[in-house]
Formats: C-alpha cells, structure tokens, sequence
C-alpha cells in the first residue's frame, strides 16, 4: 500500500474515533491516554513524517520547477504536521531533524 494511502487511512481511523468518543462523552484526553489510540497515532507520525521525505527526495530528482514546488510544499506539510521530539515515537527521534533549512522558501 502506498505511503499516503496508509497516511490517508490512519487520519480517517483517528478521526472516526475521535467523533465516537465525542459523541459518547466527550473526554478525548482518556481517549488519547490508550493503547486503542496511541497506536496509530504513532503509526501516522511515521508513516507522515517518511512520506514527506520521500515527496523532499523526489522534489531533489526532478527538473520540472512546478512539479519541484508542489512535492516541497507536501515535503513542508508532512514535517510540520509530526511533532518532532515531543509526543513523537521512538523511531521518530532516532531520525534526523528535518531539512528545514535545505528546503528553499516558497513562494
């Protein structure tokens, strides 16, 4: 399965869940507390934080400018979306930072 297929499948699972719990509840902090949750929780970071380094090594390989810009601005989106260092899983913080300073400003 695609890397962004099982992004798009692990947002979808968070988000149902956490519409049952609102719609039970409310209490998304008890929620956020098990193992139902953290689950894939920490499998979207990694699957999200990966994908945006494949979408940042193929905006390298490419000479389409358009092209170039539109898989670093994902590149950006998927860094930006991991919280890196904080509620990030282990593998995640044996990776290197992100290359926020190798990719060039947008715009």
């Amino acid at each position: 399965m695609p890397l962004s297929s099982s992004a798009d499948e692990l947002k979808d699972r968070l988000d149902k869940m956490r519409e049952e719990i609102i719609d039970q509840d409310g209490d998304l902090e008890e929620l956020y507390r098990t193992a139902r949750w953290r689950e894939p929780e920490v499998a979207s970071l990694v699957v999200t934080y990966h994908l945006a380094w494949v979408r940042y090594q193929g905006a390298q390989l490419t000479g389409d400018a358009a092209k170039k810009k539109a898989l670093l601005q994902k590149a950006i989106d998927g860094f930006l979306a991991v919280p890196h260092r904080e509620r990030g899983s282990r593998d995640l913080q044996r990776e290197p930072v992100w290359p926020r300073a190798r990719i060039p400003r947008l715009g």
